[in-house]
């Protein structure tokens, strides 16, 4: 499941990857993100900030939240 969402994120731009040599000596590869990922990483959490504002709006309007959480 990892390895797809990193080849993902590489054809999109928001990593980059090169392959080194430790000392110990097995080659690997080495991914870091790059800034369009910074970017569209805020962004995602902007999204996800909205999202659970939102629900956590609705789950105390509706009284359901303390009652689920055993607070009420």
């Amino acid at each position: 499941m990892l390895y797809p969402l990193l080849h993902r994120l590489l054809r999109l731009g928001y990593v980059t990857t090169e392959w080194r040599t430790p000392p110990e000596g097995r080659r690997r590869r080495y991914y870091a993100i790059t800034d369009d990922g910074r970017g569209a990483l805020a962004e995602q959490q902007r999204q996800w900030a909205t999202v659970t504002r939102a629900l956590d709006d609705v789950w105390r309007g509706s009284g359901w939240l303390p009652t689920a959480l055993g607070e009420a």
